[in-house]
This record gives C-alpha cells, structure tokens and sequence, in this order.
C-alpha cells in the first residue's frame, strides 16, 4: 500500500484549513448529463483558487456520489447579521433562555444575547496558548439535559512542547487533543470544575447524544493512524460522560485507545451531526479534492488513505488512485475541487418546512452554506447559498425557533442568522 508522506499531508491540511481562497473555476462533468460544478462560478468573488482551480474529476463509484445537479440560491430568506468582530469564530450552542454560547479559535467563550449583544469572555476555561488552524478551541456542545445539569462539553487542541517554536513551512504543531466538561456558572459568567474526559490525537468536533454519550472527532498526523486501533487519529470517537469506553462499543473489548473508537479510516472531520433517526453523518477534509460526506456505521473504515476522491498537494494520486476496494466504505457523496466543509446540521424545523432532513455545512474554501436535499441517502440536488458574501463559513446550527445561524472564519468574523422571508402583499 503506497500512502502520502506524512509531512505532506500535514502540510496539506494546514494550506487547506487556513488559507483564505476564492470561488473555484468550473470543473469538468464525469457525466455529461449530469450540469453541476463542484463549485459555483461567476458572481462578485474572485475566481480561483491554488489547491481548487483544477479540472480533476475521479470517476463516482454510483450515480448520485458526485456534482449533483445544481439548483439556485432562490433567496427564500431573510439574512441578518448577529454580532461582528468574532475572532476566528469556531462553534455555537444555544442556551434555554435564547442566548447562544459562541466559542472562538484562540480560547474565549462568549455570550452572545438574542439581540446580538456580546458578553465578556467566560473565566475557568482551559489556558489555550499558540492558536492556529488546528490549535485551540475547537468545539462546545451542551448536555442534552442542560436545563437540570447546566453541563457543557469541550474539545480543544494544545501545543506539544516539543514543537515550540512555530514548525517549518508554516506547518502547525501536532499538538495534543482534549475532550473536557465543565458546569456553566448559573450567572452564565465562568465555567467551574472542568474535569478531563480524555487526551489523545488532536481533536475536531462533538456530538452530546442521549444516555451520556460523547462522539467526537480526531485528526490524523501520519495518515497511516487511521488504518490503526493502536492509534486515535483519523477516527470518530464514542466515550462516555465519565470518560469510560461504552461496553456496547465496535472494539470495547480492547484494552488500548482503540475501545473508544466507533470507526477507523478518516483523515479530518470537520462536521458532525446526528439525523432524525439517531444516526451520525460527517463532512470530512479531503486532500486536494476528494471531500467527502459520509454516514457513519459502528465498526466501519471509511478507507483514507487507501482509497479517496483526492490527490497528494503535490497532484500525484494516492495509492495509484484507487477509490474502490472491497471491506472499505464509500461516501454518500464527495467534492472536486476543494470544498473545506466544516460544521454539520441537519435541519428538523418549523420555520423552513421546505428544507427539513436538508443537510447543511459550511464550506471555507467554497465560500458558501452549502444545501444538499437528500433522499434515500442520496445527494439529489445542492445549493451554495450566500456565495455573494465571499465569507468562510465554519459552522452552522439550527436555533430553537427554527431559524439558522451561520458562522464565518475571520479575524473580524460574523454570526448570521437566516429567517423566512417577509411576506409580500
């Protein structure tokens, strides 16, 4: 099996995640009926990108898999700007009382009232020191009995000495990856007794799911990490509130990292989100191309880096570009070029009927919320909304009230909110 060098893919994720690009060039179709693009053309941002503008194009394993056809942004909304100058906004949590919790990249944690008033940073969090594309606060989701346990959960990136100063090539440290909890003060002004849940390979996202259940995400530094349960990278995690392996684990009976794992075969997972029937669907980091969305099975491998829709930075082909092998699962759907998709929902609201099971990410290379209509588990149509902003949209969540809030990744960052448009007489 011939594998990408890890220095190369670290390399890659770095230019990936933390480089600003523009709107990609319109790419070749692998299927002549089939008009989409990978992404959207023309308008007011500027074209091309260094890792998107290519025409490369990797057969799909079934119809469906890839450039499904593309429907317009009909702009059936109302758009709203929340709060400005966010720093590298990375997360959003909504509170009971209809303020949001909004976690920034470089460490703070901040309430953001429903009026779009931002608090001052919360005390108690962990010291977050060096924050870069891959370093810092990552990700906050809130128990699903909050209102009675007042219980948050944490995930989160520090540097490893070792790797100080900066690395060469301005590639970011490894770094050491932190699961945590902690209890949110009843003024909502600091977080007390922040206990480790666990440490391990870097970490991404989160899932708080019923019955004490925390999924979360981590990052491979040598690709072959995520063909290992020796190993934590490249995986999605299940562990407990308490930070116990669940017995009902693909691999609890393990004694190493591998009990926690619930799959294997990821590179970075930048997405997470469970659908209407308790099921776990991710968007993922591809390479140079081949980003990936995928419906998670427990015990699973999900192939990377032995087969994949990308390619090396370098634009040679992974394991000779192999995309198929028996025992190794397909994504429901993938992008070429580059997307970066980052952030998960699944819509289950009243305010856009039209739009529920839609799955939505953001997308930080495309510059767009992206909306996939699925059925049958297949990507039938996609829309790249708000691509006339030209943002990097890190994350996106459904409000209580039905309404979307959207988050871009900036040093000057926005919260959006999308509402039904006002009726016209």
């Amino acid at each position: 099996m011939t594998s990408c060098p890890a220095t190369a893919a670290i390399v890659g994720m770095a230019l990936a995640l933390g480089a600003a690009v523009a709107a990609a060039q319109t790419a070749p179709q692998p299927n002549p009926s089939n008009s989409s693009s990978a992404q959207p053309g023309g308008g007011s941002c500027p074209a091309g990108g260094k890792y998107v503008a290519d025409s490369f194009a990797p057969q799909p394993a079934f119809p469906q898999q890839t450039r499904a056809p593309r429907q317009p942004d009909t702009g059936d909304y109302r758009l709203e700007i929340v709060a400005t100058n966010i720093v590298y906004g990375r997360a959003m949590a909504f509170l009971p009382d209809g303020s949001m919790l909004l976690a920034e990249r470089g460490g703070r944690i901040r309430v953001v009232s429903p009026s779009g008033l931002m608090g001052v940073p919360l005390t108690g969090l962990p010291s977050i020191t060096e924050p870069s594309a891959l370093i810092g606060l990552m990700d906050l989701v809130l128990d699903p009995d909050f209102v009675n346990t007042r219980m948050i959960y944490l995930s989160y990136n520090t540097p490893k000495e070792s790797e100080r100063p900066a690395l060469p090539f301005g590639r970011p440290p490894d770094g050491i990856g932190h699961i945590a909890k902690a209890h949110l003060s009843k003024a909502a002004d600091r977080l007390e007794v922040v206990t480790p849940l666990y440490e391990g390979a870097r970490v991404r996202r989160l899932l708080a799911s019923l019955g004490g259940i925390l999924f979360f995400t981590t990052v491979v530094s040598d690709p072959t990490d995520a063909q290992s349960l020796e190993r934590d990278g490249g995986k999605v995690m299940r562990i407990k509130t308490d930070g116990t392996a669940p017995p009902d684990n693909p691999f609890a009976d393990r004694v190493d990292v591998g009990r926690f794992a619930y799959d294997l075969g990821h590179r970075d997972i930048d997405g997470m989100a469970l659908d209407a029937r308790r099921r776990v669907w991710t968007v993922e980091h591809g390479p140079r191309g081949g980003d990936e969305l995928n419906l998670i099975r427990p015990g699973a491998n999900y192939g990377f880096p032995i087969i994949g829709y990308g390619r090396e930075y370098s634009g040679a082909e992974i394991n000779g570009g192999l995309t198929v092998k028996e025992g190794l699962e397909q994504p429901i759907y993938f992008w070429t070029p580059d997307i970066a998709p980052s952030g998960l929902m699944i819509y289950s609201g009243k305010m856009f009927p039209q739009w529920k099971g839609n799955i939505f990410s953001g997308g930080l290379v495309a510059e767009s919320l992206l909306r996939l209509s699925v059925r049958d588990d297949k990507v039938v149509s996609e829309v790249f909304m708000l691509a006339d902003r030209c943002g990097r949209i890190r994350d996106v969540r459904e409000a209580p009230d039905g309404s979307i809030y959207v988050l871009t990744d900036a040093a000057a960052g926005e919260v959006l909110r999308l509402k039904r448009a006002a009726k016209t007489s």
